[in-house]
């Protein structure tokens, strides 16, 4: 349909002998056919591919953000700081939300997404961390049965004091 309409705008604008522009030149006609079909396309597909944009678990926070601000400069409007906060914060996963909030101490409507995507690395991290801690004190210790699935938890510090109920 998409060539349809340009084969058109092409006859109707270019060619037709009662045309409003008389003479062309090939970069006009290039330049006028992209700015009626191919433009708006692509800025459509940029503000779909933002909306689209998935959190992923190898790619991490900063892998997310940079996804979002990829598509943001192709779009009819580049979204504001807000939006680009709020659309990051809704695409995180929900227990990281919760922990930048609760535990990080960060409000969405106060804070900059620069600041949620460094605490969220730094929750990231920690996680991490104490996978590990887990995982060596699990190794190490016989009779302690405190899973790693616990480490998933938003309250870490909940799974550490845990451990050190079990270990005594």
């Amino acid at each position: 349909m998409q060539a349809a309409d340009a084969l058109k705008w092409y006859l109707q604008h270019v060619i037709h002998f009662n045309r409003a522009q008389s003479h062309w030149r090939f970069e006009d006609v290039i330049l006028r056919l992209y700015n009626q079909f191919i433009q708006p396309l692509t800025m459509q597909d940029a503000h779909d591919a933002f909306c689209d944009a998935v959190y992923a678990v190898k790619e991490g926070v900063q892998g997310f953000y940079d996804a979002l601000l990829n598509h943001a400069p192709n779009m009819a409007m580049f979204p504001n700081k807000f939006t680009i906060c709020e659309w990051f914060l809704e695409g995180i996963p929900s227990d990281m939300l919760v922990a930048l909030i609760h535990d990080g101490g960060l409000a969405p409507k106060v804070n900059t997404v620069k600041e949620f995507i460094l605490e969220a690395k730094t929750y990231k991290s920690s996680i991490k961390t104490a996978a590990h801690y887990l995982e060596c004190s699990k190794k190490s210790r016989s009779g302690w049965q405190l899973s790693l699935s616990a480490v998933q938890s938003p309250a870490i510090e909940t799974v550490l004091a845990k451990q050190t109920e079990v270990t005594g």
